[in-house]
C-alpha cells in the first residue's frame, strides 16, 4: 500500500521542534514485549511476538505483521494532529532534519535504526552481513553493526544475563555446518565466546561476528540501516533455510561470517565488543557519556546523560532521544515538553533544545548517525 503523499505545509513549523514518536509494536518471530510494554506505561499479561518498537527507522521490517502489512516506519505526530514517517520527513526536509554537515556526508538518510526491544526467550545465534558481503549479494550498500544498550533485565537475583560474541578457538564452517544440519543449539553454544551482559553496560557487534543474548531483556538497540541476518539456529524461530540465509541458502549465506579471524583476534572480539564509556561533558551532577567509542569506523553514536540539573544540545545533529529513568521537561524556543521514563521523542538537527530535571535526576539516551566530523 502506497503512503499518502506528505502535506508539506503541515510540517514547516514542526521541523523545527522536537516530535512525540507514535507506539508501533513491531511483530517479530521471537517472544518478548513484555518488558517494553510496561516501560510505555502500558498494560501487559505477557509476553507474545510484538516485541519491538522502530523509534527510528526509515526501514521496512524484513518481515510483515500477521496481516501480511509492512512494518518498520517510524511514525511522529505533529502539533496539528497530522502524521508521517520519518522516511517522509526526510524526503522533504533534509537539511532541516538531519543537518548540513550529514547532508554533505550521508546524503538524505538517517544512517541508522533506534529500536526499543524487548526479548522473553533466548536470541537465537545469528550474525548480520557487512558491507562487502551486502553490496554482493544483497543488493545495499552497507552492513550492519549493531550495539546493545541493556536497560533492565528479569533475572533470579539481578543476575547478569547470559550471551555470547565471537567465534572460539578452532570454530570454522564446517563446525557450523555440521552443528546447522544436527539443528543442535548445544553444539551451537559451544562455538561462540560466553559473556555477561547487565545494565549499564553498551557492546557493539561488528558485521560477520555470531552473537546471542540470553533470558528477559529490555534493550535499546541500535544497528546500521537494515533487517538482514543469517540464524543457524533456524529452528527456534520456526524458519526455513530460505528464511534463515535471507533467500541466499546455507552455501552463500554462511559466507557472512567471519571466519577468517585468527585466534588473537578471536580471542579479544568479546572484550573489545563491550564499550568503555568516554566521558563528553559533566557539570556538578549532571554528566553526558559516550557509549559508543569514537574513531572513523563507529557506525553511529548512543550518549547516555544523566541530567541533575539541566543539559543544553546545540542544534546540528538528528538524534532519537528515549528517557530511561525520572521525569523532566524537554525546552526550546519551541515552547515547552514533558519528558519522563518510557517517553521517546526524536529531535531534528534543526533545533536547539534543553534538558531540565524535575524533583529527581532525568536519564536520556541519545541516539545518533555515524560521526560527521
Amino acid at each position: 500500500m502506497m503512503e499518502p503523499v506528505l502535506d508539506r505545509s503541515l510540517w514547516v513549523a514542526d521541523v523545527r521542534r522536537p516530535l512525540a514518536v507514535r507506539m508501533q509494536p513491531i511483530f517479530r518471530p521471537y517472544l518478548g514485549g513484555d518488558l517494553r510494554r510496561r516501560f510505555r506505561g502500558q498494560p501487559s499479561d505477557g509476553n507474545d511476538h510484538w516485541t519491538d518498537e522502530w523509534i527510528g527507522s526509515e526501514v521496512v521490517a524484513g518481515n510483515a505483521d500477521p496481516n501480511g502489512s509492512r512494518q518498520g516506519l517510524t511514525s511522529v505526530r505533529g502539533t496539528n494532529g497530522a502524521e508521517a514517517t520519518l522516511a517522509q520527513l526526510v524526503e522533504a526536509f533534509p537539511l532541516e532534519l538531519l543537518g548540513e554537515a550529514a547532508l554533505e556526508r550521508y546524503g538524505a538518510r538517517l544512517g541508522f535504526l533506534a529500536k526499543l526491544l524487548s526479548l522473553g526467550q533466548d536470541a537465537p545465534i545469528h550474525a548480520h552481513p557487512d558491507a562487502d558481503f551486502a553490496r554482493q549479494h544483497l543488493e545495499l550498500d552497507h552492513g550492519q553493526a549493531e550495539a546493545w544498550i541493556p536497560l533492565e533485565t528479569r533475572t533470579a537475583d539481578d543476575e547478569p544475563l547470559a550471551a555470547g560474541v565471537g567465534f572460539v578457538s578452532g570454530a570454522g564452517r564446517e563446525e557450523l555446518q555440521a552443528a546447522i544440519d544436527r539443528r543442535s543449539s548445544a553444539m551451537l553454544r559451544e562455538l561462540i565466546g560466553p559473556v555477561t551482559v547487565q545494565p549499564g553496560e553498551a557492546w557493539l557487534i561488528r558485521p560477520g561476528i555470531p552473537h546471542w543474548i540470553g533470558g528477559e531483556v529490555l534493550f535499546i538497540e541500535v544497528v546500521e540501516p537494515s533487517d538482514i541476518s543469517i540464524v543457524p539456529e533456524h529452528w527456534v524461530l520456526h524458519a526455513d533455510e530460505m528464511g534463515a540465509t535471507a533467500g541466499l541458502g546455507w552455501s552463500v549465506g554462511l559466507g557472512a561470517f567471519a571466519f577468517e579471524a585468527d585466534e588473537s583476534d578471536r580471542a579479544a572480539t568479546p572484550r573489545l565488543a563491550r564499550q568503555r564509556p568516554q566521558v563528553t561533558y559533566k557539570r556538578g551532577q549532571t554528566e553526558e557519556v559516550r557509549l559508543i567509542e569514537p574513531g572513523p569506523a563507529a557506525p553511529f553514536d548512543v550518549r547516555r546523560a544523566v541530567v541533575a540539573d539541566e543539559l543544553t544540545i546545540s542544534a546540528g545533529r538528528f538524534s532519537v532521544v528515549v528517557a530511561t529513568a525520572g521525569a523532566g521537561v524537554l525546552v526550546g524556543e519551541w515552547g515547552r515538553l514533558g519528558f519522563a521514563r518510557g517517553d521517546v521523542v526524536v529531535i531534528p538537527a534543526a533545533v536547539d533544545h534543553r534538558f531540565v530535571a524535575g524533583t529527581a535526576p532525568l536519564e536520556i539516551h541519545r541516539c545518533m548517525g555515524p560521526p560527521t566530523d
